[in-house]
């Protein structure tokens, strides 16, 4: 739920899935295969399927989730039927208690979203809940152990410190925020009666606009002002800081996310990019292997 909630609402965390998704599919996908009869079966099971939106959409959905699950029909007649379903709906994966990879069934529960216009035998909502063997889900993990049932998001690491760059940058909009209100300061030469008529006068509680005429006397001043924070407190730079360790966690470099450079010597910005190549052939890798 945490990393479907920044995947949505933080701009890093969108960045972060949006280019593992894309740097790792690319154009598409392509299949050569030579032998015809085998070819219009896979061509007909990739078609009916939604294949091509489906892949992209799992692709996605793994950086995330750290895991994606396809459930597989085999009817009677005709194709057979792949269609991605929730990880968070499986409750449990039931397994020997010694070897977890000896995988008995997996047990899966959720409601279903309510529909408000329905028609004839279409219910309005449903609770499932079902028992599938394991014949008939296709489970990926990743950024797990041998041994762990279930997958990690490649966002779990970066948590806190996408966090901490949000709170940063919070407080340094309020702080320019506050810097550019202006405040007026009416001083008044008198004692507290006249400035309880002053402030007490309708024709004084409405300011002037920007580029507008006031008129007063020696008795009133009025004097824009606003407010100057000093900048002074805290290291400069932490929020390329910040930006820079959400990036190490998801093992890509800054400048993706539009953080600076630094000032890298040629050298360095040619291999500075070594890292994310890595990530995104080991993504290429695992998804031509679920395929």
């Amino acid at each position: 739920a945490r990393a479907f909630q920044q995947t949505n609402h933080s701009t890093l965390a969108a960045a972060a899935v949006k280019m593992m998704q894309r740097f790792a599919l690319g154009r598409g996908l392509n299949f050569h295969i030579k032998h015809d009869k085998a070819r219009d079966v896979w061509e007909e099971f990739w078609d009916a399927n939604s294949m091509k939106n489906k892949i992209r959409m799992q692709a996605r959905d793994l950086t995330w989730q750290g895991e994606i699950m396809w459930r597989i029909h085999e009817p009677k007649k005709g194709y057979m039927q792949a269609r991605p379903i929730d990880p968070s709906t499986c409750w449990e994966i039931i397994t020997d208690p010694v070897d977890p990879d000896r995988i008995y069934f997996f047990h899966f529960q959720w409601p279903s979203p309510y529909q408000m216009w329905v028609a004839g035998k279409i219910p309005v909502s449903k609770y499932v809940i079902q028992q599938v063997p394991p014949t008939n889900v296709q489970h990926l993990k990743i950024n797990c152990s041998s041994q762990e049932k279930r997958g990690r998001s490649d966002l779990f690491p970066g948590f806190p410190w996408i966090k901490r760059h949000d709170d940063f940058y919070n407080g340094a909009t309020v702080k320019a925020i506050i810097e550019a209100n202006l405040v007026n300061i009416i001083t008044v030469k008198g004692d507290d009666s006249d400035v309880q008529r002053i402030r007490n006068d309708p024709n004084l509680t409405i300011l002037p606009a920007p580029g507008s005429t006031w008129v007063q006397n020696e008795m009133v001043d009025l004097k824009p002002t606003s407010a100057s924070i000093s900048s002074a407190r805290g290291a400069t730079g932490i929020g390329d800081e910040l930006l820079g360790r959400f990036a190490m966690s998801v093992n890509l470099p800054a400048e993706y996310f539009n953080g600076s450079s630094g000032g890298a010597a040629r050298a360095t910005a040619l291999v500075r990019t070594d890292p994310a190549v890595k990530a995104m052939e080991d993504r290429q890798q695992i998804l031509r292997e679920d395929l």
